[in-house]
């Protein structure tokens, strides 16, 4: 019977490889906050659609409180919602440095939580095919210009109807301003990254190092 022989793992390939997970676990702590960037993008957006047709939101949330209601006791309900008020007290009592410890935490583990279901895809599909930098500020562009036209479509319904009144050019420079930022900020997270796993490529390749 033929047996498989390994080869143990030198210390030069150890340290090599260990820097590489540490590489990758940065790349996508710096593409976190472009992440939240896009949550808090698409919340706005999701505002703008809810005012824009306020009508047909509140008699969503008309129903949906009656099912609530039929579903949940109101003393539970209640109970809910105090737990969740003591919560935001709590984080508002501790004041900034409680806030930014909260937000750290969230910020690794969002990064963590990135990089092991990185590790899954790559187990189950196989290695990424990176694209090149300026394909992925353009794809992420879209979505961008996306959002601000929806943005856009909403403050005119609003403004023909009347909704916006004297802060409607405030409003209408949101809309132009939030995706830019949003894509600013996605370009600079997109960038580094992209810097990092070349760092990365030519660390774990010992030819392009010595190169």
């Amino acid at each position: 019977m033929s047996t498989v022989q390994t080869r143990p793992i030198e210390g030069g390939e150890l340290i090599r490889l260990l820097l590489g997970f540490a590489i990758d676990y940065l790349r996508w702590a710096i593409l976190v906050p472009a992440v939240f960037a896009w949550l808090f993008l698409a919340a706005f957006v999701l505002i703008i659609v809810g005012i824009s047709f306020q009508s047909e939101i509140n008699d969503l949330l008309v129903e949906g409180g009656a099912w609530l209601e039929s579903r949940y006791d109101a003393d539970e309900l209640d109970a809910k919602a105090e737990r969740a008020q003591a919560v935001i007290d709590g984080l508002i009592a501790q004041g900034w440095d409680g806030v930014k410890t909260w937000v750290f935490r969230i910020w690794a583990g969002a990064a963590l939580l990135g990089y092991l279901l990185g590790l899954l895809r790559a187990a189950l599909f196989g290695p990424w095919q990176p694209l090149s930098l300026r394909r992925k500020l353009f794809l992420v562009a879209m979505p961008a210009v996306g959002c601000g036209l929806i943005i856009l479509l909403g403050l005119v319904w609003m403004m023909l109807a009347g909704a916006t009144g004297d802060g409607a050019l405030g409003m209408v420079m949101a809309a132009v301003v939030a995706p830019g930022l949003v894509w600013v900020l996605s370009a600079c997270s997109l960038s580094l990254s992209h810097l990092l796993n070349d760092v990365r490529e030519r660390l774990m390749d010992p030819k392009q190092l010595a190169a």
